[in-house]
């Protein structure tokens, strides 16, 4: 678990991130290299988890001062963040007939 203060919003958003997928929070050490590829999600739950963490950025002044560069209160650029954190250290996708035709190219 990472702990910066008493209210940290990263941890809360690893939180949902967790709860998206039954994920243990407290079971994953977010320090090791590789850890969100241990779990997989869909991209209906991607999706569900990028618009939850737009608005829980949209709504928090601190979380946007805490994880955005430039934490301006603009959806555009709170979305942009979510879709940032969700590329880099979201889940890996499930391994679904859609994904396997994308990868190989049929």
């Amino acid at each position: 678990m990472i702990t910066f203060g008493i209210m940290n919003h990263i941890d809360e958003v690893l939180k949902k991130q967790c709860e998206l997928v039954g994920a243990d929070f407290y079971g994953i050490d977010f320090h090791e290299e590789g850890w969100f590829m241990k779990h997989s999600w869909t991209e209906d739950k991607e999706n569900e988890f990028i618009e939850w963490f737009t608005r829980y950025l949209y709504n928090s002044t601190p979380a946007r001062r805490q994880i955005m560069a430039h934490p301006i209160k603009r959806i555009k650029a709170c979305k942009r963040t979510a879709e940032f954190w969700a590329f880099n250290y979201g889940w890996k996708h499930e391994d679904t007939e859609e994904n396997r035709e994308f990868l190989v190219g049929e």
